[in-house]
């Protein structure tokens, strides 16, 4: 007792050491300070966690980071732990540990939930009634224009017509000099611009970043989408992402949900794609806050690889696909609907099988994330003349990495592994494709699975499925259908004997 008592007294003091030194280290999420490191900042208070209505909207939106010091309105922030407003929000601070408010639980009042959203129905029937009531009047004084414009008209034909004795005739020569003029008004070409719907959506923040483009929270006649803005420089992923979307039926229950391309002129050219918003964001983000039961990890791993066979397969007939690899499988680049199902999203390196075009990669194209590249990929990173099967299988290698990630996550006994991207111990949080290939290939290293999971009942056959598609031997990897395949026999199997325990337990009885 008194060694424990010293050990929680020494941890207790190295805290407060390392706090009064560099602040106190807090997870933030969308509005970290400038150059903060792996979404972290640092305060002399206390860190928080916040969870609220978005404006105007029946979605939730969770918020981390670190409190102004404690005399300049930290102090205040954190006494606020329940807001009644309008828009009800939770707010909670915590200073126990590092990255403390990462695993705060939030948890809105239910009466005020269902207060908010009643008054968000009824604030949607009372705009809708200013709509109708807007669009009446302009009817009407539309067709009160029109009337008055035919009788203006009629009366100036009439005047007209009174004066034609008057009307001085045109000569052989006047009709020339006419003709003349009407061919020079001819040659004028009229344009007609058509209105880009990108201006009609309001932007509310932003929610990510990457190298080349940032997405938005958007709204649209009370709707939520995503709006990603495709930097000036890299126009080609702009243009073959929406390729994809709007010519290679990707609509799919597992794939990002697309809404619309549209470029808009402020000064400079904005490349925009609008998609449906999912407020979990990346798999990447949702698998560092949470963790979870069999269920959830089971669909979370099973709806992803539904996205991938949908793509992988080619389907013919009038509304048919053709065979299509992703090249960039990552955490960052699946999503987690409000379902706990993932979709797959960002198709800039996607390849379509082509038997005319000996480079499906054309030149523009980016590299994908080297932390994910397959090993054959690795060997040869700016090859372009292979077949869309290599970079299937390629795909395959990438997503058993995922798998491993969502693995980590899942709870044994209520206890789940802190989050960590594959291989972070070897490279970091941005490696470079010769270190990959040095782990890789030289070295063979695989991420380590935790001693728990292998000897997990539930967990052994899936472990299985991600080695076999972790293996460096492309032509040895499971294919998505097949992994597909063989994930839904295991569920059946679940099922089937959660039947029968079920079924003898009643017996008993």
């Amino acid at each position: 007792m008194k060694a424990n008592h010293q050990l929680s007294f020494l941890f207790f003091y190295s805290l407060l050491y390392q706090k009064i030194l560099f602040g106190l280290e807090c997870f933030c999420s969308s509005d970290c300070p400038d150059g903060s490191p792996n979404e972290t900042c640092y305060t002399s208070y206390k860190c928080f966690a916040a969870v609220e209505y978005l404006e105007g909207t029946p979605t939730k939106v969770h918020q981390y980071g670190c409190t102004p010091p404690k005399f300049e309105g930290g102090i205040f922030q954190c006494r606020q732990k329940h807001i009644q407003h309008e828009v009800p929000m939770v707010f909670k601070c915590c200073d126990d540990q590092p990255r403390c408010n990462e695993n705060l639980i939030l948890e809105i009042p239910i009466e005020e939930q269902q207060k908010y959203e009643a008054v968000f129905k009824e604030h949607k029937i009372f705009q809708r009634r200013q709509v109708g009531l807007v669009v009446s009047v302009l009817l009407f004084i539309l067709c009160f224009s029109l009337f008055s414009s035919y009788f203006y008209l009629s009366a100036l034909k009439i005047f007209k017509k009174s004066n034609n004795s008057s009307e001085v005739k045109l000569s052989p020569v006047d009709k020339s000099e006419n003709l003349t003029c009407n061919s020079g008004f001819n040659g004028f070409k009229s344009r007609l611009v058509q209105r880009s719907f990108a201006r009609d959506i309001s932007i509310v923040k932003e929610v990510g970043r990457g190298c080349f483009s940032v997405v938005y929270i958007g709204l649209y006649q009370s709707q939520t989408l995503a709006v990603k803005i495709v930097d000036e420089s890299d126009e080609y992923s702009w243009q073959r992402e929406q390729h994809f979307y709007t010519t290679r039926n990707l609509g799919h229950e597992n794939i990002l949900g697309f809404i619309g391309a549209d470029i808009v002129e402020r000064g400079t050219v904005i490349r925009v794609l609008v998609t449906q918003y999912h407020p979990f964001g990346s798999l990447y983000n949702f698998l560092r806050i949470h963790s979870y039961d069999f269920k959830i990890f089971f669909r979370l791993l099973y709806s992803s690889v539904c996205g991938i066979c949908y793509l992988h397969n080619s389907i013919s007939g009038l509304y048919g696909k053709p065979a299509i690899a992703h090249r960039d499988i990552s955490s960052k680049n699946i999503l987690v609907k409000d379902n706990l199902e993932c979709c797959i999203s960002d198709f800039a390196l996607a390849v379509e099988e082509n038997p005319d075009e000996f480079n499906l990669v054309p030149s523009k194209a980016k590299l994908p994330n080297p932390r994910y590249m397959a090993p054959e990929v690795l060997e040869n990173p700016s090859c372009r003349n292979q077949t869309v099967f290599f970079y299937q299988k390629a795909d395959m290698y990438s997503f058993s990495l995922v798998m491993w990630e969502i693995l980590l996550r899942y709870e044994i006994k209520g206890v789940a592994e802190p989050y960590r991207l594959p291989f972070e111990e070897y490279v970091g949080f941005y490696p470079s494709i010769n270190q990959m290939n040095d782990i890789i290939n030289v070295k063979k290293l695989k991420p380590v699975i935790a001693k728990k999971h292998i000897l997990s009942s539930s967990a052994q056959s899936i472990i299985k499925s991600m080695n076999e598609s972790m293996k460096y031997s492309a032509m040895s990897r499971s294919s998505s259908c097949r992994l597909k395949t063989n994930l839904n026999k295991y569920m059946q199997k679940i099922a089937k004997l959660t039947e029968t325990e079920t079924g003898g337990s009643n017996n008993k009885r």
